[in-house]
C-alpha cells in the first residue's frame, strides 16, 4: 500500500523505512505525557529538516493518503467483471484528515536523507479547556462527533452548576 503524508500548503512527504525495523513507517499510539493522555503518530520520511520544521508545526493542517484497491462499480451500483469474469479493480486515493494531531513533537534526523516526526493531538483536559475558552468568547462549539453543539453544552451545565454552588455558598456568608 502507498501512503503519503499530504499538507494544505501542497507539501507532500513519502514514508521511509522505520530505523526499528519490526515497526512501519506510520504508527500510532496513545501516549501519557506530563500526567495526560493523548493520541501520538510518528511518522518516519524523507525529505530535508527546513521544509520538516516548518510543516510539522502546532495546528498543522495535513492528511495521510493512502492508495487503496476496491472493486469497480457499474452506474447502477453492481459489482463489474471482465470477460473472464474476473472483479475488475480499481485504484483510488483515500485522504484521512489527521489535524487532529496538531501539536508537534521532536524531530529525529536519521542523517540519511531520512526524519521521524512525532505529531500528537490534544488531552481531554485541554480539549475541555478549549470549550470553555470559547464558550467565555461567545463562539458556537461543535462536537466532533456529532457535530452539535452538546459537549458545549454539558460544559455550559457544568459552569453553571458550580456558579451556583459558590453563589449559595456566599449567600450563607451573608
Amino acid at each position: 500500500m502507498i501512503t503519503k503524508i499530504k499538507f494544505e500548503n501542497g507539501h507532500i512527504y513519502e514514508p521511509a523505512p522505520n530505523p526499528v525495523e519490526v515497526e512501519p513507517s506510520l504508527f500510532g499510539k496513545r501516549v501519557t505525557q506530563n500526567g495526560e493522555v493523548r493520541e501520538c503518530e510518528r511518522y518516519t520520511i524523507y525529505g530535508n529538516y527546513e521544509d520538516i520544521k516548518a510543516d510539522f508545526v502546532n495546528g498543522a493542517k495535513y492528511s495521510v493518503s493512502q492508495l487503496e484497491t476496491k472493486q469497480a462499480l457499474t452506474p447502477r451500483g453492481q459489482p463489474m467483471y471482465d470477460e473472464d469474469n474476473q472483479p475488475v479493480m480499481v485504484e483510488y486515493w483515500q485522504e484521512y484528515d489527521k489535524s487532529h494531531l496538531c501539536l508537534a513533537g521532536d524531530i529525529n534526523d536519521h542523517r540519511d536523507g531520512r526524519f521521524t516526526v512525532y505529531m500528537t493531538g490534544k488531552s481531554d483536559k485541554e480539549k475541555q479547556l478549549d470549550v470553555i475558552l470559547a464558550i467565555v468568547k461567545g463562539e458556537t462549539v461543535f462536537d466532533d462527533e456529532t457535530g452539535v453543539d452538546t459537549y458545549a453544552d454539558n460544559i455550559k451545565s457544568q459552569i453553571q452548576e458550580h456558579i451556583d454552588e459558590l453563589e449559595s455558598q456566599l449567600a450563607g456568608r451573608g
